[in-house]
Protein backbone atom coordinates (compact mmCIF):
# COMPACT_ATOMS: atom_id res chain seq x y z
CA UNK A 1 0.00 0.00 0.00
CA UNK A 2 1.24 3.43 -0.73
CA UNK A 3 -0.14 6.50 0.15
CA UNK A 4 0.64 10.26 -1.28
CA UNK A 5 -0.55 13.52 0.50
CA UNK A 6 -1.54 15.38 -1.71
CA UNK A 7 -3.22 18.10 0.41
CA UNK A 8 -2.44 18.96 3.81
CA UNK A 9 -4.08 21.97 4.57
CA UNK A 10 -6.64 22.94 7.07
CA UNK A 11 -9.84 25.16 6.18
CA UNK A 12 -7.66 27.84 3.96
CA UNK A 13 -5.04 26.46 1.06
CA UNK A 14 -1.81 27.36 2.28
CA UNK A 15 1.48 28.98 -1.02
CA UNK A 16 2.53 25.24 0.28
CA UNK A 17 -0.14 23.24 1.14
CA UNK A 18 -3.31 22.89 -0.71
CA UNK A 19 -6.53 21.86 1.15
CA UNK A 20 -7.37 18.07 1.86
CA UNK A 21 -6.50 15.26 -0.53
CA UNK A 22 -4.66 11.23 0.02
CA UNK A 23 -4.30 9.16 -2.21
CA UNK A 24 -3.84 5.53 -1.66
CA UNK A 25 -2.26 2.76 -4.44
CA UNK A 26 -2.73 -1.04 -4.16
CA UNK A 27 -1.74 -3.22 -6.92
CA UNK A 28 -2.20 -0.06 -9.64
CA UNK A 29 -6.13 1.20 -8.47
CA UNK A 30 -6.09 4.23 -6.54
CA UNK A 31 -8.06 5.30 -3.88
CA UNK A 32 -9.19 9.47 -3.09
CA UNK A 33 -9.66 10.33 0.73
CA UNK A 34 -11.18 13.84 0.11
CA UNK A 35 -11.20 16.38 -2.51
CA UNK A 36 -10.33 19.92 -0.85
CA UNK A 37 -8.18 20.63 -4.38
CA UNK A 38 -9.27 20.47 -7.74
CA UNK A 39 -8.89 17.08 -8.23
CA UNK A 40 -8.48 15.89 -12.26
CA UNK A 41 -5.67 19.07 -11.50
CA UNK A 42 -3.88 17.51 -9.10
CA UNK A 43 -4.03 13.90 -9.97
CA UNK A 44 -2.63 14.57 -13.08
CA UNK A 45 0.36 16.87 -11.74
CA UNK A 46 0.84 14.30 -9.49
CA UNK A 47 1.11 11.40 -12.11
CA UNK A 48 -1.91 9.65 -11.71
CA UNK A 49 -4.15 8.11 -14.53
CA UNK A 50 -7.51 9.08 -13.86
CA UNK A 51 -8.84 5.70 -15.23
CA UNK A 52 -7.32 4.10 -12.66
CA UNK A 53 -9.16 5.82 -9.69
CA UNK A 54 -11.72 3.38 -8.30
CA UNK A 55 -13.09 4.68 -5.34
CA UNK A 56 -13.31 8.52 -3.91
CA UNK A 57 -14.40 8.55 0.13
CA UNK A 58 -15.60 12.25 1.25
CA UNK A 59 -15.23 12.12 5.02
CA UNK A 60 -17.23 15.33 5.53
CA UNK A 61 -18.84 17.99 3.26
CA UNK A 62 -17.32 21.05 4.43
CA UNK A 63 -15.42 22.88 1.14
CA UNK A 64 -11.85 22.28 2.05
CA UNK A 65 -12.86 18.50 2.14
CA UNK A 66 -15.26 18.30 -1.22
CA UNK A 67 -15.13 20.99 -3.43
CA UNK A 68 -12.77 19.64 -5.81
CA UNK A 69 -15.42 16.63 -6.73
CA UNK A 70 -17.66 19.37 -8.65
CA UNK A 71 -14.73 20.08 -10.92
CA UNK A 72 -14.21 15.84 -11.32
CA UNK A 73 -18.33 14.85 -11.71
CA UNK A 74 -18.43 17.67 -14.48
CA UNK A 75 -15.16 16.05 -16.26
CA UNK A 76 -16.51 12.81 -15.89
CA UNK A 77 -19.64 13.43 -17.50
CA UNK A 78 -18.20 14.72 -20.82
CA UNK A 79 -14.52 14.61 -21.61
CA UNK A 80 -13.68 11.94 -18.79
CA UNK A 81 -16.15 8.93 -19.91
CA UNK A 82 -14.01 6.41 -18.99
CA UNK A 83 -13.37 7.49 -15.61
CA UNK A 84 -15.62 5.85 -13.33
CA UNK A 85 -14.53 5.80 -9.31
CA UNK A 86 -17.23 5.36 -7.23
CA UNK A 87 -17.95 7.96 -5.14
CA UNK A 88 -19.07 8.29 -1.81
CA UNK A 89 -20.55 11.12 -0.18
CA UNK A 90 -21.93 11.36 3.72
CA UNK A 91 -25.20 13.42 3.29
CA UNK A 92 -28.18 13.35 0.49
CA UNK A 93 -27.51 17.44 0.49
CA UNK A 94 -24.39 16.94 0.01
CA UNK A 95 -24.69 14.73 -3.22
CA UNK A 96 -27.49 17.37 -4.43
CA UNK A 97 -25.65 19.82 -3.70
CA UNK A 98 -22.20 18.61 -5.78
CA UNK A 99 -24.42 17.16 -8.77
CA UNK A 100 -27.12 20.77 -8.93
CA UNK A 101 -23.17 22.55 -9.19
CA UNK A 102 -22.30 20.45 -11.93
CA UNK A 103 -25.77 20.81 -13.48
CA UNK A 104 -25.43 24.15 -13.79
CA UNK A 105 -22.62 23.79 -16.51
CA UNK A 106 -24.90 21.42 -18.17
CA UNK A 107 -23.33 17.94 -17.61
CA UNK A 108 -23.37 15.84 -14.04
CA UNK A 109 -26.51 14.44 -14.16
CA UNK A 110 -25.69 11.22 -15.05
CA UNK A 111 -23.06 10.52 -12.71
CA UNK A 112 -23.95 8.50 -9.54
CA UNK A 113 -23.04 9.45 -6.04
CA UNK A 114 -23.29 7.27 -3.32
CA UNK A 115 -24.37 8.38 0.43
CA UNK A 116 -22.83 6.07 3.11
CA UNK A 117 -23.16 5.91 7.11
CA UNK A 118 -21.35 3.94 9.71
CA UNK A 119 -19.40 0.56 9.14
CA UNK A 120 -17.88 -0.60 5.91
CA UNK A 121 -18.58 1.63 2.59
CA UNK A 122 -16.32 -0.12 -0.17
CA UNK A 123 -14.75 -3.71 -0.41
CA UNK A 124 -13.06 -5.00 -3.57
CA UNK A 125 -10.39 -7.09 -4.44
CA UNK A 126 -7.79 -4.58 -3.11
CA UNK A 127 -9.20 -2.12 -0.20
CA UNK A 128 -11.54 -2.09 2.62
CA UNK A 129 -13.29 0.97 3.70
CA UNK A 130 -15.12 1.42 6.92
CA UNK A 131 -16.22 4.74 8.27
CA UNK A 132 -16.09 5.95 11.94
CA UNK A 133 -18.61 9.04 13.23
CA UNK A 134 -16.56 12.40 14.86
CA UNK A 135 -18.07 14.44 16.45
CA UNK A 136 -16.84 17.62 14.28
CA UNK A 137 -20.46 18.05 12.78
CA UNK A 138 -23.80 16.31 12.32
CA UNK A 139 -22.43 13.94 9.16
CA UNK A 140 -18.52 13.71 9.18
CA UNK A 141 -16.41 10.40 9.70
CA UNK A 142 -13.15 8.92 9.85
CA UNK A 143 -11.99 6.49 7.98
CA UNK A 144 -10.26 3.05 8.33
CA UNK A 145 -8.30 1.67 5.18
CA UNK A 146 -7.69 -2.15 5.27
CA UNK A 147 -5.56 -3.61 2.21
CA UNK A 148 -2.24 -5.81 2.18
CA UNK A 149 -2.62 -6.90 5.81
CA UNK A 150 -2.22 -3.24 7.00
CA UNK A 151 -4.36 -0.72 8.35
CA UNK A 152 -4.58 3.16 7.98
CA UNK A 153 -6.79 5.35 9.85
CA UNK A 154 -7.62 9.05 8.17
CA UNK A 155 -9.04 10.41 11.36
CA UNK A 156 -11.14 13.16 9.02
CA UNK A 157 -11.82 16.52 11.36
CA UNK A 158 -12.47 15.83 15.45
CA UNK A 159 -13.46 17.46 18.55
CA UNK A 160 -10.18 19.23 19.87
CA UNK A 161 -10.21 17.04 22.71
CA UNK A 162 -9.94 13.73 20.17
CA UNK A 163 -12.65 12.49 22.32
CA UNK A 164 -14.67 11.07 19.36
CA UNK A 165 -11.08 9.37 17.95
CA UNK A 166 -12.59 5.13 17.75
CA UNK A 167 -12.01 2.65 20.47
CA UNK A 168 -10.14 0.61 17.75
CA UNK A 169 -7.35 2.95 17.85
CA UNK A 170 -6.82 2.14 21.20
CA UNK A 171 -7.46 -1.76 21.44
CA UNK A 172 -6.30 -2.41 18.15
CA UNK A 173 -3.39 -2.71 16.01
CA UNK A 174 -2.83 -0.17 13.25
CA UNK A 175 0.56 0.19 11.11
CA UNK A 176 -0.35 4.50 10.59
CA UNK A 177 -3.14 6.82 11.78
CA UNK A 178 -2.95 9.96 9.86
CA UNK A 179 -4.68 12.84 12.35
CA UNK A 180 -6.29 15.85 11.43
CA UNK A 181 -4.22 19.09 13.96
CA UNK A 182 -6.33 21.94 12.85
CA UNK A 183 -8.83 21.41 15.93
CA UNK A 184 -6.80 20.73 18.71
CA UNK A 185 -3.79 21.05 20.83
CA UNK A 186 -0.98 18.65 20.61
CA UNK A 187 0.78 18.88 23.39
CA UNK A 188 -2.05 18.04 25.53
CA UNK A 189 -3.27 15.28 23.32
CA UNK A 190 0.18 12.83 24.02
CA UNK A 191 -1.21 10.68 26.55
CA UNK A 192 -3.72 9.66 24.36
CA UNK A 193 -1.14 9.68 21.45
CA UNK A 194 1.13 7.24 24.10
CA UNK A 195 -1.97 4.54 24.30
CA UNK A 196 -2.48 4.29 20.81
CA UNK A 197 -1.98 1.03 19.46
CA UNK A 198 -0.19 1.94 16.35
CA UNK A 199 3.11 2.00 14.68
CA UNK A 200 3.21 5.69 13.21
CA UNK A 201 1.18 8.97 13.63
CA UNK A 202 1.31 11.25 10.97
CA UNK A 203 0.37 14.77 11.44
CA UNK A 204 -1.84 16.20 9.00
CA UNK A 205 -4.59 19.58 7.98
CA UNK A 206 -2.09 21.43 9.52
CA UNK A 207 -2.83 25.09 10.41
CA UNK A 208 0.29 26.24 10.29
CA UNK A 209 -0.19 29.66 12.99
CA UNK A 210 -0.45 27.07 15.66
CA UNK A 211 -0.25 23.58 14.62
CA UNK A 212 3.86 23.13 13.39
CA UNK A 213 4.90 24.97 16.32
CA UNK A 214 2.69 22.53 18.27
CA UNK A 215 4.15 19.61 16.86
CA UNK A 216 7.66 20.60 17.81
CA UNK A 217 6.49 21.04 21.39
CA UNK A 218 4.68 17.44 21.35
CA UNK A 219 7.31 15.65 19.63
CA UNK A 220 9.80 14.56 22.45
CA UNK A 221 6.09 13.35 24.49
CA UNK A 222 5.24 11.32 22.11
CA UNK A 223 6.67 7.37 21.94
CA UNK A 224 6.33 6.43 18.48
CA UNK A 225 7.24 7.78 15.66
CA UNK A 226 5.44 11.24 15.39
CA UNK A 227 5.57 13.14 11.84
CA UNK A 228 4.44 16.35 10.56
CA UNK A 229 2.73 16.05 6.67
CA UNK A 230 3.58 18.12 3.96
CA UNK A 231 2.03 18.30 0.43
CA UNK A 232 3.87 15.65 -1.66
CA UNK A 233 4.87 13.52 1.16
CA UNK A 234 4.97 9.45 0.17
CA UNK A 235 3.96 6.69 2.68
CA UNK A 236 4.96 2.85 1.26
CA UNK A 237 3.54 0.26 3.89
Amino acid sequence: MKIKLIGTSHGLPEKDRFCSCSVITVNGSHYVIDAGVSLFSALLHNDYVCEDVKGIFITHMHADHSSGLVEFVDLMSWAKKLVRPEIFVPTVAGKLAIQMLANAMDSGSEIEMKVYSEGTVFEDENIKVTAFRTAHGASTFGFLVEAEGKKVYFTGDMKGDISDMPEFVYDDETNLIICESAHNCLPKLAEKFNVMKTDRIVINHIAPKHSIAEFEEAKPLINKPFDLAFDGMEINL
